[in-house]
């Protein structure tokens, strides 16, 4: 359609000298017609924003030389999906301006990671991108090269504060997604006003506990340990064949008669969840309940939005879906001790916060997108750690690493930063 509307545009010129745009973002749930878009559009990768398509179609509507500018969310660059639209931009533009304005929020009603970026296309690669913070003043402005833009993300920071993140990737055996079975969040009940309950809500109506467990939420996980709130989730489920299975009814309502009532007389309520009215699952059940043997092993548990790393070691722990767990694979579970003194580090906090995305208020998200990795480096006499304090370890960890006094100073300037 632009190349009917726009003959001559495309005839004598071959596209635009400049595309300029404010493009829709409305998150993955919301896109129309996802397969459609997914056989169109290279940039329609994994679970994708609807903005993405319209990078891809502002570079394919430039003339050779073209200029493109959106102000749009910055996930692009930092989140898996943005993946092939990251790849497009390397290889067909040359990036001339990034404006990174972090959790400053641009816009009232959008409530959203912004940037303001600048591309053209083709032409010589002159391999220097101009970066600016939300301020946009030229006293804040750095510069760094697109060949040293990689994958996962694009780190935009000035060459100087990488030093220690290449530290830490020179001296990394593997990352935390090579070494751990699985980085998921927990239970997600589909109701959680009714399926957590209360130790008082349980006592008051004489609920039996045989499908009833004791439950942690985000918050509930600090100083790398699970605070007991007398929280409990219903977890209707048992494991057959190695499978996570819900118990039948009537096999619920024998066992557990008040449990059974108490849920009979809330489900009008759960009716009204149309999602979950068009799935094959019982009226009782959660939403997804996760692998019932992970919350009997040995893992790693830490909330999904927190300000700093704080990873707790539990073996039996049932978590909900503000919370998410890592159990290490059989080869290397050896490490426990080692690990939770290594996620909890200053120095790997400090890393974790230049790998992922700022959440508001200078929060970091906990997720398996950015987890997965964080470089891992291992010592193999593991001994020595079993009764090392945190302090020491983090002294231990900067030797190992090599980080010098000024490095040093940036790791505790920065996280000192964020503290309230």
């Amino acid at each position: 359609m632009w190349q009917l509307d726009f003959a001559r545009v495309f005839k004598e010129k071959g596209g635009f000298d400049i595309v300029i745009g404010n493009p829709p973002y409305i998150g993955f749930h919301k896109v129309p017609d996802k397969e459609y878009y997914r056989e169109r559009y290279f940039s329609a990768n994994g679970k994708y924003d609807f903005y993405v398509l319209f990078i891809e179609k502002g570079i394919n509507l430039l003339a050779n030389k073209g200029i493109l500018s959106y102000i749009c969310p910055s996930y692009f660059y930092k989140r898996n999906y943005g993946k092939n639209i990251r790849k497009l931009i390397l290889d067909n533009t040359n990036i001339k301006y990034i404006a990174d304005f972090s959790d400053y929020q641009i816009f009232d009603s959008a409530l959203t990671y912004t940037c303001i970026f600048g591309i053209q296309k083709g032409g010589q690669c002159e391999d220097s991108i101009k970066i600016l913070n939300e301020d946009l003043s030229e006293g804040s402005v750095h510069y760094i090269k697109q060949s040293d833009l990689k994958e996962p993300s694009w780190n935009l920071e000035k060459a100087e504060t990488n030093t220690i993140l290449e530290k830490v990737l020179v001296k990394s055996n593997n990352k935390f997604g090579d070494i751990t079975k699985a980085i998921s969040q927990g239970i997600v009940t589909g109701f959680n006003n009714i399926y957590l309950l209360t130790e008082d809500c349980i006592n008051d109506n004489g609920l039996e506990k045989d499908y009833l467990e004791p439950a942690y939420k985000g918050k509930d996980i600090r100083g790398g340990r699970l605070i007991d709130t007398g929280t409990y989730v219903f977890y209707p489920y048992e494991i057959k064949n190695g499978k996570t299975v819900v118990i039948e009814e009537d096999q619920f309502a024998k066992e557990c008669p008040n449990l059974y009532q108490y849920l009979v007389e809330r489900k009008e309520e759960l009716s009204q969840r149309e999602y979950f009215n068009k799935s094959s699952k019982k009226w009782y059940e959660l939403w997804n309940p996760r692998k019932k043997e992970h919350f009997y092993n040995k893992k790693f548990v830490f909330a999904e939005i927190s300000m700093f790393n704080d990873f707790a070691l539990v073996d039996k722990c049932f978590y909900t879906d503000s919370a998410c767990g890592a159990e290490l694979k059989p080869d290397y579970q050896m490490y426990y001790n080692y690990l939770l003194l290594y996620l909890n580090s200053d120095v790997v906090t400090y890393i974790y916060k230049k790998i992922s995305v700022p959440k508001a208020n200078g929060y970091s998200i906990y997720k398996n997108a950015f987890l997965k990795e964080l470089p891992i480096v291992l010592d193999e006499n593991i001994t020595v750690f079993n009764d090392m304090s945190q302090d020491d370890f983090n002294q231990y960890l900067r030797k190992a690493l090599g980080i010098t006094d000024e490095e040093n100073d940036l790791i505790v300037s920065t996280l000192n930063s964020y503290k309230v």
